[in-house]
């Protein structure tokens, strides 16, 4: 049997070699290691979490409003809720301090993957729900956790939750009280997507300048005719 002599040098750098390649594997495999030697950077080159705190969450899964909360999203999930005094923030993360804002799901009509705050035909859908005797928050759960249900997407959309969808509305003023303060906009997310309230109106703007241009030139100044299309129909980005 040969027997090779190593010094305390070859030693170290295999011990750490192999160290390495246990992480790797775990990381390969989906284990979480802790302690000293665990890849604690594995998620540096990816998306930064974006913290929400001192928020006033109203998550519509149920009829409450949950008072002083962190909420953390990464990639497109929110995936930790929990009270401000206790809830860690990751060092890395981007911190919205949203003291004494609420925040709630975004409607089911919101246009797809665009940021943008409540249309005014939202609005007025929900007062008129509100008129016939229902209390904001059934006027609310409509376009947000029962149209969730009557898709069957639960599991993603309808409610502020771990594991949700980011998909989430920033507002200055409670919508348990007045529907009509979901035009209350302080920022707009969009599958994990951040939009302040001066960002939201700007993508806003864009929409409406292309819907004039398309009205201008795809519809060669015949107004009324433009009008009636571009209503129905998504614009062009």
């Amino acid at each position: 049997m040969r027997v090779t002599k190593m010094n305390s040098i070859t030693v170290r750098t295999r011990i750490q070699r192999a160290a390495a390649m246990m992480s790797l594997a775990a990381v390969t495999a989906g284990i979480v290691m802790t302690g000293p030697n665990a890849l604690a950077g594995v998620r540096t080159n990816g998306p930064k979490p974006i913290a929400f705190t001192h928020v006033n969450v109203v998550p519509m899964n149920v009829n409450s409003l949950m008072v002083d909360e962190t909420v953390i999203v990464l990639g497109d999930r929110i995936v930790k809720m929990g009270a401000a005094a206790s809830t860690r923030i990751p060092v890395d993360a981007t911190v919205i301090d949203a003291d004494g804002e609420y925040l709630m799901p975004q409607p089911a009509n919101a246009t797809k993957n665009q940021p943008q705050a409540p249309s005014a035909e939202l609005v007025q859908q929900l007062q008129k729900y509100v008129a016939t005797g229902h209390t904001a928050y059934q006027a609310l759960a409509t376009v947000t956790i029962d149209a969730a249900k009557a898709q069957n997407k639960t599991d993603d959309a309808g409610s502020v939750q771990k594991g949700r969808v980011a998909n989430l509305l920033l507002l200055t003023a409670n919508p348990l009280m007045d529907v009509e303060n979901v035009t209350h906009v302080g920022g707009v997310m969009v599958s994990g997507l951040w939009m302040p309230q001066s960002q939201t109106q700007a993508a806003a703007f864009a929409v409406e300048s292309e819907r004039y241009y398309r009205r201008d030139v795809v519809y060669a100044g015949d107004v009324r005719t433009a009008d009636v299309a571009l209503r129905t129909a998504q614009p062009a980005m």
